[in-house]
């Protein structure tokens, strides 16, 4: 009998108990990126044609004036935008459960053969 005692005894240790570790990382990287490219080209055309004659029986000077406006306006926008998600998720969760209780004699008899 003391000899399962002291089986009982070397094999409860000093792990008594209860342990649990939780390790938990979570990192997370939102790179964005935004271009923008904006181009206005104004291009403005006059032309003025002013012409007077003189050709008239009565000497009258008459004018012919002409006004050419031709304006070209071009916009070009461009816009890039790049959106980088990075996630990484590490979880480790190691639980460590030592119950060494000691049963009693009785029960420890029983299952002897």
């Amino acid at each position: 009998m003391t000899a399962g005692k002291e089986s009982r005894r070397e094999s409860s240790g000093t792990d008594r108990g209860f342990h649990n570790f939780h390790y938990i990382i979570i990192i997370i990287i939102i790179t964005i990126i935004i271009d923008i490219d904006i181009d206005i080209d104004i291009d403005i055309d006059i032309d003025i044609d002013i012409d007077i004659n003189n050709n008239d029986s009565n000497n009258n000077l008459l004018l012919d004036a002409e006004l050419y406006i031709d304006i070209d306006i071009d916009i070009d926008i461009d816009i890039d935008i790049d959106i980088d998600i990075d996630i990484d998720i590490d979880i480790d969760i190691d639980i460590d459960i030592n119950n060494n209780a000691v049963p009693e004699e009785s029960s420890m008899n029983e299952f002897r053969p």
